[in-house]
């Protein structure tokens, strides 16, 4: 049977009459303990993503060349930036009309 440890500490013991609680990791709070036939348990999306990186190995280099090229981004240049602003002439409200 399947028992979820939701936020309880496991008790240990100091002395005669005090318990200490440990600290439990976040990450650890909210943990299923499953029977042991559910334990190699794999699905299918990661069934297939373990595949198509065994078939192509140069997999994930590739998606981190794609993110550098469209995301990461060369560091600003603080005094370039500070003129572009200083040189922006200010837009009238209405463009269209007479001067």
């Amino acid at each position: 049977m399947a028992r979820a440890l939701i936020g309880r500490r496991l008790p240990r013991q100091l002395g005669k009459d005090r318990v200490k609680y440990p600290e439990v990791p976040h990450c650890y709070q909210l943990t299923m303990i499953l029977p042991p036939k559910f334990a190699r348990y794999e699905s299918e999306a990661s069934q297939f993503i373990n595949e198509l990186k065994k078939n192509n190995p140069k997999l994930e280099e590739s998606q981190r060349a794609g993110r550098a090229l469209l995301w990461d981004k060369s560091p600003i240049d603080l005094d370039w930036k500070r003129r572009n602003d200083e040189s922006r002439i200010e837009q009238k409200a209405y463009v269209y009309g007479a001067e």
